[in-house]
């Protein structure tokens, strides 16, 4: 078996294939926010339940929320879903709607929302 069958076959069986992966199809956003400095505490354990409940979706792949580091009132937000569709649902989600209304009330600056797509 020559080398390129022998790393063929590895990759097939760890579910790999030696092409990327077409994602294309995948609904990736990374969104930024800043919150007052008097934002309370519950607003952040609602965000916390958000991430958590968001996570349970069948069509979310990965959603994380983050405070930048530097900016501690600075919230960044990066999800992937697996299509459109499907980010389109989140958005419909009760918790989710919720969560936007409040953060009307919340944030020092508006929402900065970039969609991104895989390097293929």
């Amino acid at each position: 078996m020559s080398r390129h069958s022998i790393l063929t076959v590895s990759l097939l069986a760890l579910g790999l294939a030696l092409t990327p992966r077409l994602a294309s199809a995948q609904k990736i956003v990374l969104a930024s926010v800043t919150l007052k400095e008097t934002t309370e505490a519950a607003f952040y354990d609602e965000t916390v339940e958000l991430v958590a409940l968001s996570r349970e979706e069948s069509g979310c792949l990965s959603f994380n929320i983050q405070r930048k580091a530097d900016e501690p009132y600075t919230l960044v937000i990066h999800e992937v879903f697996t299509n459109e569709d499907a980010f389109k649902q989140h958005l419909e989600k009760p918790y989710v709607t919720s969560w936007f209304k409040r953060l009307e009330a919340v944030k020092a600056s508006a929402m900065e929302i970039v969609s991104l797509e895989p390097l293929q």
